[in-house]
């Protein structure tokens, strides 16, 4: 059994995405309950002029508005990840056992050519012994002619 890979992306599971995206929308919530109290008295001491006031509320508004916007934007490429995710895997299980199988039959041509290469190899020995016996049946016979 191969050891289990760990995707890259593995941490963005909707089972950590979804919660931490959660934990960021408490946190900003917390410090725009925290610091807009604040922010309010300094801006009403600095400027008693109410179109400012509201102009700066707008503002924040907007800000919050487009935070909203990428929150649901992100939370929808992490419904789009999980669900090529699964595709994925599925496409995996179907394509496991053909993986498989290839896999045997490669090693199956593999263990051919190795038996082949034993016997070609032990042929060539033959070949080679052979042909140093005539030279040498040759070798006999030229010198036995010459004397």
């Amino acid at each position: 059994m191969q050891p289990k890979k760990i995707p890259l992306f593995a941490w963005l599971r909707p089972a950590f995405a979804i919660p931490t995206m959660a934990v960021l929308l408490v946190v900003v919530g917390y410090q725009n309950l925290v610091t807009y109290p604040q922010l309010e008295k300094v801006i009403s001491k600095a400027s008693p002029d109410l179109n400012n006031q509201i102009a700066e509320l707008d503002v924040a508004r907007n800000s919050l508005q487009r935070l909203i916007v990428f929150v649901d934007g992100q939370a929808a490429k992490i419904n789009a990840q999980r669900e090529e995710l699964g595709e994925l895997t599925k496409e995996r299980f179907q394509l496991e056992p053909v993986v498989r199988a290839q896999r045997e039959a490669i090693d199956e041509l593999f263990a051919i050519q190795q038996r082949r290469n034993r016997w070609s190899r032990w042929e060539d020995y033959g070949v080679g012994f052979l042909l140093g016996v005539c030279s040498s049946v040759l070798a006999t016979f030229l010198t036995k002619a010459r004397a």
